[in-house]
């Protein structure tokens, strides 16, 4: 399974008996540290002596109340101690490392990394870890005659963003890890005057192509688009709803197209686009 962390340098083993026979006197050394009398059994002639009456310890040094003879089968049996060490991290955040994990874990144990890697599988970043959505707040008159990306900046809001991947300010979804993400995007156009075409979707920023081609930014235009042929002159409703699979880092906008109308109104009544990162 997958941990977090460095990997144990030691194997732990288990320290069971030391033998001191042919030691005299009282004062005695223990090959390994314990912390109590309680913790190691002491036999002199194969009879037990009694925990901090017959012996006391401090760390590996054992001291006993009655002095031992070299003739004494005197041996410690320790209790489940074990030696070995793990090193750890002791920064925070915990730093990650490489081919286990991606990211950061914060102080309080919340997941900002991306992606995890252990036994055979895989999980890259953390479902519903990132979400978004952006709404018209204000009803706006908009050029539409060139492509035009929907202002929620001047005129929405953030309802909520989750994982801090809309860019409020430039209008667009950054994807903040690779995977696969739901999108979805409605308009409420107003004041269409030519009975022209209305068309709306999504794109990377600064793309002007068809959507026929093969690339990525080919993909993101068609995966939306909608077309409404001789809107109504009082209101369309245009809505739809994608799938895609992003690169770290990609940009997605917003926008709306008309043919031939150069000023149509954007209301803010079913005007929004959210996004949610599925895996």
């Amino acid at each position: 399974m997958p941990y977090l962390g460095n990997a144990p340098s030691a194997t732990f083993q288990s320290v069971a008996y030391q033998d001191l026979t042919g030691g005299t006197g009282t004062s005695f050394t223990l090959s390994h540290a314990v912390a109590s009398a309680m913790e190691i059994e002491v036999f002199v002639n194969n009879v037990r002596q009694e925990p901090t009456v017959a012996y006391t310890v401090a760390g590996t040094a054992l001291t006993m109340t009655g002095t031992i003879a070299a003739t004494d089968d005197f041996y410690v049996v320790f209790q489940g101690k074990a030696v070995g060490s793990v090193s750890h991290p002791t920064t925070s955040p915990l730093a990650a490392t490489t081919g286990n994990f991606t990211g950061n874990v914060t102080s309080s144990g919340s997941v900002t990394a991306t992606s995890f890697s252990g036994d055979g599988s895989s999980l890259t970043g953390l479902g519903g870890s990132i979400a978004f959505l952006a709404t018209i707040t204000t009803t706006y008159t908009v050029n539409a005659s060139s492509f035009a990306t929907i202002d929620y900046n001047t005129n929405g809001t953030e309802e909520f963003d989750v994982g801090n991947c809309f860019d409020k300010t430039n209008n667009k979804f950054i994807a903040p890890v690779a995977g696969i993400y739901q999108f979805n995007i409605s308009l409420r156009v107003d004041s269409g005057t030519t009975n022209d075409y209305i068309n709306m979707g999504l794109r990377t920023p600064s793309y002007s192509g068809d959507g026929q081609g093969t690339n990525q930014s080919d993909i993101v235009y068609r995966s939306a688009y909608v077309l409404i042929g001789q809107p109504s002159p009082d209101f369309q409703s245009l809505t739809a709803s994608t799938i895609l699979q992003c690169t770290a880092n990609q940009e997605i906008e917003h926008w709306v197209l008309t043919e031939t109308d150069t000023s149509v109104g954007i209301n803010n009544r079913g005007s929004m686009f959210s996004g949610c990162f599925l895996g």
